[in-house]
């Protein structure tokens, strides 16, 4: 994941242009140029789209980002195989998985095929450039900003892995963009039988690059939509900092109702601090919604306020700290930053295995946030659709709909 953490990171400036670009165009697109009339849009399907097309100019950059065939083979590659896990973890029982695993495997594979045979020809073409640079400094080539790019190097760079055929790499860019620490983390065992055809021990780490941010992006917009008319949050947000409303909607609307599964492995088991004992082999989470709802650190949780994380740094007492602090308000606003893993704030996971690719998130949710609310009027909605619970994860709902209508002179 160096290539994520480092060179992703590093680099989300200088691809800030094109993403962008393809953000406006994908926005224009789903909601329409039209100034004088409302139109009705679903959200996640609009979300979608942006959210592929500007996550694709990342991974595989231009002009594959561009080609439909490939992004809906890899989405439903990454939609069965997701699915799959979620389904095979939580739901069947242990006698037939295998058989079910196997079968769930056959979609899986099939879509698999098809996104690589457009993905490998660029893999091995940026194999062979890379190779032809740094055996011929003279050889004239421009490396591109995308992450094949700079997971060709790492596994260049890697004398275990250098060697090994293309379709190591190219599965492992799919499999980036398909799962995450989220449900699936629960069932990566699974998640990895479902990819038995890969012939590579891929990582069960990793970033949902597209459902994650489609699941973020219709529950914040959800949320405006659905809030008090007479708050007016839809206007002040073009006025205000969009680096809390979004966090402000995954503290609401989390993704899973639980994180951080582990099971218990010392033979003795596991004794509490409050004298609780947990035995081997039992299995343990931490809580989402009872976190994020918890009024220690978020007063007033049940009230939706986009603007909650949108307190000043400097407003914080110099030298305090999460210890010294003792104002609720207080303690919850140091976690400034939509990408900030905190220990009461857990859409991102926390410590080590923090989500590396998060701050490609948060850039892309708030670049896209900043457009629409600049450049579209909404409709209130008189109440926010329920979500859809499915096993650990919390969906928004697929169908929810949006009034929009293109602002003049934008």
């Amino acid at each position: 994941m160096g290539a994520v953490r480092k060179d992703l990171t590093r680099n989300l400036g200088r691809m800030q242009p094109a993403i962008i670009k393809d953000i406006r165009n994908t926005i224009d697109s789903a909601m329409g140029l039209d100034t004088d009339s409302w139109k009705e849009v679903c959200i996640t399907k609009a979300m979608e789209d942006v959210v592929l097309r500007s996550t694709s100019r990342v991974l595989v950059g231009s002009p594959l980002c561009h080609n439909e065939e490939y992004l809906q083979y890899s989405v439903a590659f990454a939609t069965w195989l997701g699915g799959g896990a979620i389904v095979l973890g939580q739901y069947m029982p242990g006698m037939i998985k295998p058989f079910f695993g196997y079968l769930g495997a056959l979609p899986v594979y099939y879509y698999k095929q098809k996104a690589l045979k457009f993905l490998l020809p660029v893999v091995r073409q940026r194999i062979a450039d890379i190779k032809k640079k740094r055996a011929d400094p003279t050889f004239e080539f421009e490396e591109p900003k995308d992450l094949i790019i700079w997971m060709t190097q790492a596994v260049l760079d890697s004398p275990e892995i250098r060697n090994g055929p293309p379709e190591f790499l190219g599965t492992l860019l799919l499999f980036f963009v398909s799962t995450t620490d989220t449900p699936y983390r629960s069932s990566s065992r699974k998640t990895q039988s479902l990819l038995f055809t890969t012939k590579a021990n891929l990582p069960s780490q990793t970033l949902g690059a597209v459902h994650t941010t489609i699941m973020t992006a219709t529950n914040t917009l959800l949320d405006l939509v659905s809030s008090d008319p007479d708050a007016r949050f839809w206007e002040q947000l073009r006025e205000e900092a969009a680096d809390s409303t979004i966090p402000e909607s995954l503290r609401e609307n989390p993704m899973l109702t639980r994180v951080f599964l582990r099971e218990i492995m010392p033979k003795d088991g596991v004794m509490l601090p409050s004298g609780h004992h947990i035995p081997k082999g039992a299995w343990i989470s931490a809580g989402t919604v009872d976190l994020h709802h918890d009024d220690r650190f978020y007063p007033e949780p049940e009230r939706y306020d986009p603007f909650r994380f949108a307190t000043k740094h400097d407003e914080k007492p110099a030298g305090a700290t999460r210890e010294t602090l003792t104002d609720k308000a207080s303690i919850y606003r140091k976690n400034q930053g939509l990408a900030t893993a905190s220990d009461i704030f857990l859409a991102f996971g926390y410590g080590k295995h923090a989500c590396p690719g998060r701050w490609l998130v948060a850039h892309q949710l708030k670049l896209m946030l900043a457009y629409v609310t600049l450049n579209y009027d909404i409709q209130y909605m008189a109440q926010r659709p329920v979500n859809q619970v499915f096993g650990d994860s919390i969906i928004p709902s697929p169908t929810a709909t949006m009034m929009v209508r293109r602002r003049k002179h934008t």
